[in-house]
């Protein structure tokens, strides 16, 4: 029962803020038909500004055409400074060496002279690992 009289007393409430809407609305067409009379009385037009397009209280002063230019181009440059693009980087092209044909010659007799050196010391640790295992291997006792 309790919820029901809430209820009627919302219902009652929104009642009530109708009947002083629909009165304000009331006393304001009064209020601008006696305003209307009043101006074709004093010969004023029925047109006033709106706030919107009267004009804002703002500068005291009034800044040159000169110094609006300065403005302008002093913003333009802290914007073209702040959104500037980076500039891609220049690519490297790593460019080879070039030999002239004695040169290639005496480089592939260096390279051939290393490989081979380093072929006959992988053959002589190879060598001596079989000789120490065989020596190993004749040192066991049989199970």
């Amino acid at each position: 029962m309790a919820g029901f009289e809430v209820i009627t007393e919302d219902h009652q409430m929104a009642d009530g803020f109708e009947i002083i809407i629909s009165k304000l609305e009331q006393q304001k067409a009064a209020i601008d038909k006696a305003l209307s009379a009043l101006r074709d009385l004093g010969g004023m037009t029925t047109e006033t500004p709106s706030p919107a397009t009267a004009e804002p209280a703002g500068r005291k002063y009034k800044i040159s055409d000169e110094v609006r230019e300065r403005m302008r181009l002093g913003q333009q440059r802290r914007y073209a400074h702040l959104h500037k693009t980076p500039e891609p980087a220049p690519v490297a092209t790593k460019t080879k060496p070039k030999f002239s044909p004695e040169a290639r010659k005496k480089l592939a007799l260096a390279m051939k002279r290393r490989w081979a050196a380093k072929r006959a010391a992988l053959a002589a640790t190879k060598k001596a690992t079989k000789k120490g295992r065989k020596k190993a291997a004749d040192n066991e006792a049989p199970f």
